[in-house]
């Protein structure tokens, strides 16, 4: 009688599982992605190495305010393990306005010994009748003006905070056969990288001027469906006209 009644409540507690489990509603992982056209960026200040506020002396940076010089090469294809942009050492006598490869490595981190940290965001607008839908346009960059070490009051000329980095990421959507066009104007470096690879380059210090890079899904090893990386990397390092545009061809994503 024990064995019948064991066999009995075993079947009916496997019943109530199989029931239970018929009647969850089974849901499809959440999207990480969500679309936006406010796009973060991260801003770091740095004092120009000429500048003459003997309040800022000890931070002064040599790669900045310096020479000015339109290199090129001066990063390797692949960002670093920290999906920073690598100086290219390989190139190091024809880069004139990078100091060193320790040097550069201070650009894109946040240090209170060095630089100054602002965080901040720029807005695209959207305009369907032109095929570079999505546009951020800006003449006049200046993200950190009365921020970080302060306006540039030195060069009473301007009175701007010039002598920055900026850092962001963003996801572009790859779609079934359509290319994506992204377009780039700044003045002094800019660089784009794509899944960590090197994709618009425009290092050194000049004079503002566009790339245009058009891709597919498949130059990434990507499919549709799937979201590509892009890292965005800019300077000014100089105490005039301040420049940043970026145009897609199409919506950008961020990570939740």
């Amino acid at each position: 009688m024990k064995k019948t009644i064991t066999k009995i409540s075993i079947f009916a507690i496997t019943t109530l599982i199989m029931f239970a489990s018929c009647s969850v509603e089974l849901k499809e992982p959440e999207n990480p992605y969500y679309q936006s056209t406010e796009l973060p960026i991260i801003v770091r200040d740095f004092v120009g190495y000429d500048y003459e506020d003997k309040n800022l002396e000890q931070y002064r940076h040599v790669d900045f305010e310096h020479i000015n010089q339109h290199d090129y090469d001066t990063v390797k294809e692949y960002l670093d393990d920290n999906k920073k942009p690598v100086y290219n050492s390989e190139n190091a006598a024809n880069i004139l306005s990078i100091t060193s490869a320790d040097s550069f490595a201070q650009w894109f981190i946040t240090s209170e010994d060095i630089n100054r940290e602002v965080r901040t965001s720029i807005s695209f607008i959207s305009d369907d009748s032109d095929s570079m839908q999505y546009k951020y346009e800006n003449r006049g960059f200046y993200p950190v003006d009365n921020k970080g070490f302060g306006d540039s009051e030195g060069y009473d000329t301007f009175w701007h905070n010039f002598n920055f980095t900026v850092e962001s990421t963003f996801y572009l959507l790859c779609k079934k056969d359509t290319p994506i066009t992204i377009s780039c104007e700044s003045d002094d470096d800019l660089w784009l990288f794509i899944n960590g690879k090197l994709a618009i380059d425009q290092g050194g210090r000049h004079g503002y001027y566009t790339e245009t890079i058009t891709f597919t899904a498949e130059d990434y090893n990507s499919n549709a469906g799937d979201y590509l990386e892009v890292k965005l990397f800019k300077a000014d390092r100089g105490s005039s006209q301040a420049v940043m545009s970026v145009r897609l061809s199409q919506e950008f994503y961020l990570k939740k």
